[in-house]
């Protein structure tokens, strides 16, 4: 609740698409993107509290809408404005949160969206890393993965057959993805 608040804070004081909100919330999606926080966020997603799921919701759809300052974030980088971003892996990082917000069903009487499932949750955290690392052998798959994927089948983990049957560096994948499912066993 206490990063939420701030986030709903920070955004309503400068959520305009002026230099100077740029300038201040830039640092702070940065840092949010780069010191686990997002991942957090995302794993909150499968927590079983309303409340913290909520909070936890509510904070990446003000990412997202930090994201949002620099215009299509999900659009190539070719084709957006030449505004500096505050990191360059922002287009996929937000292509990630709308495929993560995308899965969501949604909320009946106007509550909380249900929890997603574990290994959904651990697959979209265990993704944040590699989509800012894109020398990292699962970037590519990854990446093009969620462009061509509107949302995540909450019944099954994310490209599980792909990458356990993949060829070339198909041990390293099979390592990854077996690694990102006991974390979903685990519960985080």
């Amino acid at each position: 609740p206490f990063i939420a608040g701030n986030l709903r804070t920070l955004w309503a004081d400068h959520g305009g698409a002026s230099a100077d909100s740029k300038n201040i919330l830039g640092p702070v999606l940065t840092s949010l993107a780069s010191s686990g926080a997002l991942e957090l966020m995302l794993l909150t997603c499968a927590c079983g509290d309303t409340m913290i799921r909520a909070c936890a919701l509510e904070c990446l759809s003000i990412v997202m809408a930090f994201a949002s300052l620099w215009g299509d974030a999900n659009q190539d980088e070719s084709q957006q404005k030449r505004s500096r971003l505050p990191f360059r892996e922002l287009p996929q990082i937000a292509r990630l949160l709308q495929y993560a917000r995308d899965s969501l069903d949604p909320p009946e009487n106007g509550g909380v969206p249900a929890a997603l499932p574990r290994f959904v949750v651990s697959f979209l955290s265990a993704c944040v890393p590699v989509l800012f690392q894109p020398s990292h052998f699962l970037y590519t798959q990854l990446a093009s993965a969620l462009v061509f994927a509107v949302s995540a089948d909450l019944s099954d983990v994310p490209l599980f057959y792909k990458l356990l049957l993949s060829g070339g560096q198909s041990h390293d994948a099979r390592l990854w993805i077996f690694r990102t499912m006991r974390r979903g066993l685990s519960g985080g």
